[in-house]
């Protein structure tokens, strides 16, 4: 990538001395192939910057995020998740299940006294 830049630049150089004894059909066609190549260059340049920051961000993702930490996070959702249906089951059971005007008796009751 560095030679091709280098080459660029001499073939620039040599293009302005040259374009010099250059009819103006000749001179333009030089300098668009010159553009050409300094346009596919500039390009080549913006992808590799592109894949080196994917390949930056891919290497340092295991000192930015701590694996464990969203593990803990998951595993204290998920226990919370089956709380609050367990707390609706023992609600529901409490307030709309009567029998003979009596409630049920809820089965978290028996747990916690």
């Amino acid at each position: 990538m560095m030679q091709m830049g280098k080459q660029l630049i001499e073939d620039k150089k040599k293009l302005a001395d040259q374009t010099r004894r250059m009819f103006m059909f000749g001179r333009w066609r030089a300098k668009s192939a010159l553009k050409s190549k300094q346009h596919q260059f500039e390009i080549n340049c913006v992808i590799a910057e592109r894949e080196f920051q994917k390949l930056d961000r891919i290497a340092s993702y295991n000192s930015k995020v701590e694996p464990l930490k969203y593990t803990c996070k998951l595993g204290v959702a998920i226990i919370v998740a089956a709380l609050s249906v367990l707390i609706s089951i023992h609600i529901y059971c409490n307030v709309a299940l009567k029998v003979d005007g009596k409630t049920i008796e809820p089965f978290l009751n028996d747990m916690l006294e």
